[in-house]
């Protein structure tokens, strides 16, 4: 099966992998994170909830992880999403370009600096973004009513893509809805195109998105929520 979630990361950019949290699991998430429909957006996760750190660190996600990057792979950074009837908004076609790190340290390759919470964030190079892969972990069950995620199955194979070509490559390819049940985890490389609808359902659309990285960043430079 390990096998299989490969070849679709290598072709498609993702994969949805079932049932890799049970309920108890997501039980116990829920009431540590304190998050059930109070907060709909939380970053720094990591730090702040070390549940979620050892949700990375735990056996089956650890496998996921490692039979795509490798035995180094470690978890980068985590981001908390809720979207609700009543706490809405669309995101649009876009790849993920930025990581997080603990300090403002100009190089080569790096750039397009930002601060968002009193976090950096900067754009690396894609060779580093190509060589990392997202989990987005579900807590709830996802569908095309309530804000599953779209992707442009092979978008990670051109690289960064600019805005002219944007539209361009929506157009040339099939979207497809990631629909999901609570404990699923989707796998997806950061440069795979996706954005997501609003929700338009009752029922609210909770999930944790973990980044792994498979190498250190050239020094001085360091991740910012690294738990390696």
């Amino acid at each position: 099966m390990m096998s299989s979630y490969t070849t679709q990361i290598q072709h498609h950019g993702f994969a949805l992998c079932p049932a890799v949290l049970d309920a108890e699991t997501i039980t116990q998430l829920s009431k540590k994170l304190h998050i059930e429909g109070a907060l709909h957006g939380i970053r720094d996760v990591f730090n702040k909830y070390p549940i979620v750190r050892q949700l990375a660190e735990s056996k089956p996600i650890l496998q996921l992880v490692r039979s795509i990057l490798g035995d180094s792979a470690f978890p980068v950074k985590a981001l908390y999403f809720n979207k609700t009837l009543g706490h809405n908004w669309n995101v649009a076609w876009h790849q993920d370009l930025n990581i997080t790190v603990k300090q403002q340290i100009y190089m080569n390759g790096f750039h397009k600096w930002s601060i968002k919470q009193g976090i950096y964030h900067v754009q690396p190079p894609v060779s580093l973004l190509e060589n990392m892969l997202t989990l987005r972990i579900h807590l709830d069950d996802a569908s095309k009513d309530n804000g599953a995620l779209r992707v442009i199955s092979g978008s990670h194979k051109h690289g960064k893509i600019g805005k002219q070509d944007l539209s361009q490559k929506i157009k040339q390819d099939d979207v497809v809805i990631c629909e999901a049940q609570a404990g699923d985890v989707l796998l997806m490389r950061p440069l795979l195109l996706h954005a997501s609808h609003k929700n338009l359902s009752l029922n609210q659309r909770r999930v944790i998105h973990i980044e792994f990285a498979a190498q250190a960043l050239p020094e001085p430079l360091q991740w910012y929520e690294t738990i390696k």
